[in-house]
């Protein structure tokens, strides 16, 4: 399927798919068939990695509001950033199509998630007129039909001077280009069909935030992990097998930079990210 750029200056599909295919896809893919993208086990130093990965960013929305009191997570997956912010002392709330890997990893917070379709429960909680002074999606806004819809709904559910963290692949990037046209890789791997919908880069969704109203405080990268790409002992695309190694090696210089100094890691993602380096970016977006 063709991939074209849009007047916000990310990628889509040119040709997409319908609601009902897309929602059969997921329930039969991911639910019905107990086949969700859910580790069943994770080692201890992957578990401190997502903590550090989640206390990092709450320390910059720290710098902006110390205040924020209540947190939901929109399609909370495994429910970590519900976890985390709970034991902050946040108010927390979860959305997403599936409870199961939730049950598996945090099954304590259960009963904090709203199980469904995130478009209609997010409707519904804007029906309710509930609010939140902290909006997250993580690893959300590529798949959905709707980006600039559910922004729309997002927005909806945000206190004044609530931030919206928004966390996506960092698509079509100069070091993936620059991979394709070398040779490094076969195929622009990271156009996966029907799961993403959208690819996106920085100033993307920059746009598309600020044309709903929101102001730009922060963005991030993360570990630029696709820099193994250009080592064939590495190159987990092209070697799957390498794939694993690549991850803990990640995880573990990661959590090693974070603690050092964690606040001179963001500063490093941050940079990271004005040059379009990085798997994925991360906004911090205040209304």
């Amino acid at each position: 399927m063709k991939v074209t750029e849009n007047k916000f200056g990310f990628y889509q599909l040119e040709e997409t798919f319908s609601e009902g295919y897309l929602k059969d896809y997921y329930n039969r893919m991911y639910y019905q068939n107990n086949q969700a993208n859910y580790e069943k086990h994770y080692l201890k130093n992957e578990i401190i990695n997502k903590k550090n990965t989640l206390e990092r960013k709450h320390s910059i929305i720290k710098k902006y509001n110390t205040n924020y009191k209540s947190f939901i997570d929109i399609g909370c997956g495994e429910g970590w950033a519900l976890d985390y912010f709970n034991n902050e002392g946040f108010s927390v709330t979860g959305i997403d199509y599936s409870i199961d890997g939730i049950n598996r990893h945090n099954p304590h917070l259960v009963d904090r998630v709203i199980q469904g379709d995130l478009f209609e429960c997010i409707s519904q909680l804007n029906n309710e007129n509930m609010k939140f002074d902290i909006v997250w999606a993580d690893n959300v806004l590529e798949h959905v039909l709707k980006p600039e819809y559910l922004i729309y709904l997002l927005k909806n559910c945000l206190n004044p001077n609530g931030v919206v963290v928004i966390e996506v692949p960092n698509d079509f990037s100069v070091i993936q280009e620059h991979l394709l046209e070398n040779n490094y890789i076969s195929s622009p791997y990271w156009i996966k069909v029907p799961d993403h919908l959208s690819y996106f880069n920085k100033e993307g969704l920059k746009n598309l935030m600020e044309h709903y109203g929101f102001q730009t405080k922060n963005i991030i990268s993360d570990f630029p992990i696709d820099l193994n790409l250009f080592n064939s002992k590495t190159n987990y695309i092209e070697e799957e097998t390498v794939g694993k190694e690549c991850h803990h090696s990640r995880v573990e210089i990661e959590n090693l930079l974070h603690s050092i100094d964690s606040d001179g890691l963001n500063k490093i993602y941050e940079t990271l990210s004005e040059i379009g380096i990085g798997r994925n970016i991360t906004g911090f977006f205040f209304y």
